[in-house]
């Protein structure tokens, strides 16, 4: 099937109301609480849950620090 207007007004809509940060420095991602804390270049975040996608060569470097706790059920 074609999309007139292509995915952009799915993506749209399934984003309503979320509070997405995109060219967001990510520095460290902390899961051992309750709620996921972010520490980024703008200041820290907290959430229910997160998506961060990550070039290899940042997690080759170790250019953000992930803090686990060890019952976390991350992927």
């Amino acid at each position: 099937f074609f999309l007139n207007n292509g995915y952009q007004p799915i993506i749209n809509h399934l984003a309503h109301d979320l509070d997405i940060k995109l060219n967001t420095t990510v520095t460290q991602i902390d899961y051992s609480g309750r709620q996921i804390k972010v520490h980024t270049d703008a200041g820290k975040l907290e959430a229910d849950a997160v998506v961060c996608t990550v070039p290899l060569g940042a997690l080759q470097n170790n250019s953000i620090i992930f803090s686990i706790a060890k019952n976390c059920a991350c992927i």
